[in-house]
């Protein structure tokens, strides 16, 4: 499984720069364009309108995906299932929005409801329910033909949809279609080639590309974002993609003194295949790939497989007895600046968890070992 935030966390875990998705989805709360202080509302108890939006904002929130989707990859036909699940209840959702707006039309909420329905809409559409689309070409357009709207306006009813996925995929943990989200936030910055916010979508594009394992196209889309008039925070993330990628290939070197005193030197270690476990006590999506971590070496650590920890934490005490308590054979690096620490810093890991896997030849092989963790460590073995 990819590193997830059902999260449970963060898709991806507890990053160093996480792109914040979070803030891109709460453009889409925008204040009424016609109105800069409250009116009246149609319902003559304003209780009412309280108890209405909040009932669209709890119908609102996404499913979580399936618990065993952390233990195992579900296959297509389970996606495909849940997915259907979640378009349904997100077209639910978005009939309370009109529910809402129709009700109370003079509501300060009910310009932020019809965006929310078209966004709701899309989130239906791209999630595997076609019918929801001519509902939301409709909604769209009578948002569009709305006097007074801004600039700001007409780019958050247009990108509510697409910020909307862009949460499933970074912190809900979704299983999206990739293909068709890098269509829709590429015909969004074709709309609009002034804005920021679809950098920073491709990022997320990019990100997700890499857990997936599609190298080539994650590569591809940092290469463009580093070359782009991105903000500066997007572009240095870009490149720290790459300079990540373009370490594949050589030679990893470190070398410390373990958490219980052992001397590790990888360079040492030629001959076997080594995970790069960096990981903390206090990620969640780290201590879901434990278990997965351990069952390997348990499998193949006689085969010539070695594990190195390399923690993100900043409470010796609290390491040394998760170590214990847990029983973890492999040495653990630590210096006791979180995620700052000497590796992160060194070979700009972009974020926890991050599973390294090293050659017998000592050169760095894979970025993302938590995908097909066995399968790749029984390729390597097996050179």
């Amino acid at each position: 499984m990819k590193a997830s935030s059902s999260l449970t966390g963060s898709r991806f875990g507890s990053g160093l720069a996480v792109v914040s998705v979070s803030l891109l989805v709460l453009n889409c709360v925008l204040p009424s364009p016609a109105a800069a202080t409250p009116a009246a509302t149609s319902d003559s108890k304003p209780a009412a309108a309280d108890t209405a939006w909040q009932t669209v904002l709890d119908a609102s929130e996404p499913l979580d995906p399936p618990n065993e989707w952390a233990k195992q990859e579900p296959t297509q036909k389970e996606v495909a299932r849940f997915h259907l699940r979640a378009a349904k209840s997100a077209a639910k959702a978005a009939a309370k929005t009109r529910q809402f707006y129709t009700r109370f039309p003079d509501h300060p909420k009910a310009f932020r409801a019809r965006v929310k329905e078209c966004e709701l809409l899309a989130v239906a559409a791209h999630l595997g329910d076609p019918r929801q689309k001519e509902q939301l070409e409709s909604a769209e357009k009578a948002l569009w033909n709305e006097p007074k709207l801004t600039d700001d306006d007409r780019f958050n009813i247009r990108s509510a949809g697409i910020q909307r996925i862009a949460y499933y995929l970074q912190f809900k943990g979704y299983i999206i279609n990739l293909d068709g989200f890098e269509k829709s936030v590429r015909e969004l910055r074709r709309e609009f080639p002034k804005r920021d916010e679809p950098f920073e979508l491709l990022l997320v594009l990019a990100k997700n590309r890499f857990w997936d394992d599609q190298m080539d196209k994650a590569r591809a889309v940092a290469e463009e974002l580093a070359a782009s008039s991105a903000p500066p925070s997007i572009v240095e993330e870009a490149r720290s993609m790459l300079k990540r990628f373009e370490r594949v290939g050589q030679p990893l070197a470190f070398r410390f003194t373990a958490l219980d005193g052992r001397e590790v030197d990888l360079e040492a270690m030629r001959g076997k295949v080594v995970l790069i476990d960096c990981w903390a006590t206090w990620c969640p999506p780290c201590l879901r790939e434990m278990p997965h971590v351990k069952a390997a070496y348990d499998r193949f650590h006689s085969k010539g497989f070695e594990v190195v920890g390399i923690s993100s934490d900043d409470d010796r005490e609290a390491l040394e007895k998760f170590v214990k308590d847990n029983r973890i054979p492999w040495p653990q690096y630590f210096d006791g600046k979180g995620e700052l620490n000497q590796f992160a810093l060194k070979f700009d890991v972009g974020g926890i968890p991050t599973l390294w896997l090293v050659d017998r030849k000592g050169a760095l092989r894979d970025l993302n070992a938590v995908k097909n963790l066995t399968g790749k460590i029984e390729k390597l073995l097996n050179e």
